[in-house]
């Protein structure tokens, strides 16, 4: 089963506000969390990419549940939800047009496998499994 299928059910709608409040304990935020998800849908456009309402959530929990975990278990070095969302986030979709391009030329249309050497806070495989789900991912780390 794909990783990034049950990432979703982990969280309803107000825990990914409280997350995301608890991700700036002592800072003001930049952006609200709508701001924020406006902003990489219009850069995931650009990347070619586009989001369904799915996928933008099951990214939000992600990002709220690194967030929160990273609190005592430093998986990445800024885990703020703008940083993870905005940088990590869009670096992993970044990947999405090259691999269906590969796929096309390949005929593939059956389950493929991936695997993400050095995976740390799950980027990009995550977002690659939100993405792709018929991806097979593989995350190794030391």
């Amino acid at each position: 089963m794909c990783l990034g299928l049950k990432i979703g059910s982990f969280c309803s709608s107000q825990c990914y506000t409280e997350l995301y409040e608890r991700t700036f304990i002592g800072e003001e935020p930049l952006k609200d969390c709508g701001q924020i998800f406006d902003e990489l849908e219009r850069r995931a456009l650009m990347l070619g990419v586009q989001l369904t309402d799915a996928q933008r959530q099951q990214i939000l929990s992600f990002a709220g549940l690194l967030a929160a975990y990273n609190e005592h278990t430093n998986l990445v070095s800024r885990a703020d939800l703008a940083t993870l969302v905005l940088e990590h986030a869009l670096d992993s979709l970044s990947l999405i047009a090259p691999i269906k391009v590969i796929l096309q030329e390949k005929e593939c249309s059956q389950p493929f496998p991936l695997a993400d050497i050095g995976s740390g806070g799950g980027f990009p495989a995550m977002i690659v499994a939100i993405m792709m789900p018929m991806a097979e991912i593989t995350m190794f780390e030391a």
